[in-house]
């Protein structure tokens, strides 16, 4: 016996049951409401904020050791070899939210302006990636020398005292550029 269209219209959908019962998100709630999708973006949910500050800083950390920094006609990257060979303990340190540099000592000036930059943008990359800036108490990078080369670590302390840390990132230049330790 075949249904007519009469018996598929009276026949209400079953409720759902299992995962899909759940409260929707805020932005499913948002589409549901007949609010744009766009209109969500940017206003990063508290939860989702901690969970993205890793993904936040390996990509700010990456960004900081490609050819996209650039500043005053040097690539940054050629000159990490060389910064971190005559820094003492082949190490630099460097606060993105307060500006402090460890160890304190004259660096070539682009290295300087590049940082300036990435302290100014720091605020919009995280809100680019879901990220509220008041939830990141702490947000630095680490350049150091390895046997390999130049290496970048990016560290995060959140509102609630947990530390992320991004895998090291190992820096590609060339063999001449590698860091001898001695």
């Amino acid at each position: 016996m075949s249904r007519t269209n009469s018996d598929e219209q009276s026949h209400a959908p079953e409720s759902r049951v299992g995962r899909f019962s759940k409260q929707a998100s805020p932005a499913a709630t948002a589409v549901m409401r007949g609010v744009r999708r766009e209109e969500t973006w940017g206003k990063p949910r508290c939860a989702l904020g901690h969970k993205r500050i890793n993904s936040a800083i390996h990509n700010f950390a990456h960004s900081f050791v490609s050819l996209m920094n650039y500043v005053d006609g040097e690539y940054i990257i050629d000159l990490l070899p060389k910064l971190l060979r005559e820094t003492p303990g082949h190490e630099i340190r460097f606060s993105l939210l307060d500006g402090t540099i460890s160890p304190q000592r004259g660096f070539h000036p682009a290295f300087m302006k590049s940082i300036g930059y990435y302290r100014n943008r720091v605020a919009s990359h995280l809100e680019s990636e879901n990220v509220a800036l008041d939830i990141v108490r702490s947000f630095e990078f680490i350049l150091f020398a390895d046997i390999n080369g130049p290496i970048c670590r990016a560290e995060a302390i959140d509102d609630r005292g947990v530390v992320h840390t991004d895998d090291r990132l190992e820096i590609s230049v060339p063999l001449a550029m590698k860091v001898t330790i001695g």
